[in-house]
């Protein structure tokens, strides 16, 4: 992974910074095996397609602008954000739905960018 900015600890610690303008991204909708939708964000790096991708989730926090997404890219990785049913909504979570979405996440991995 690519060295921290300098001024990384002045930084706010989740701060998603500059990407570069050439780096690709793809917002996918996904279907979990039980129907239910969730969203991703398919960051690639402007000159190849990695077999490699790293993915940043969490039950119910936004993470398509995780702060390490674009150093995740600048290495040569893909960086998958993916965002569950339960976007800013844990009241009613279930954590065997979370696998469904993760699951449904991979298989866009896997099937469809290879």
């Amino acid at each position: 992974m690519p060295k921290a900015p300098t001024d990384y600890q002045t930084r706010y610690p989740i701060d998603f910074g500059d990407i570069d303008s050439a780096v690709r991204q793809t917002v996918v909708q996904l279907y979990g095996a039980d129907g239910a939708k969730s969203r991703g964000i398919l960051y690639l790096p402007p000159d190849r397609t990695p077999r490699t991708a790293i993915i940043m989730a969490h039950p119910r926090g936004d993470f398509f602008q995780h702060y390490s997404i674009p150093y995740w890219v600048e290495a040569g990785f893909a960086a998958f954000a993916q965002n569950t049913r339960y976007l800013n909504n844990d009241s009613m979570m279930l954590q065997e739905n979370l696998l469904i979405d993760l699951a449904a996440g991979i298989r866009f991995l896997r099937e469809e960018r290879g």
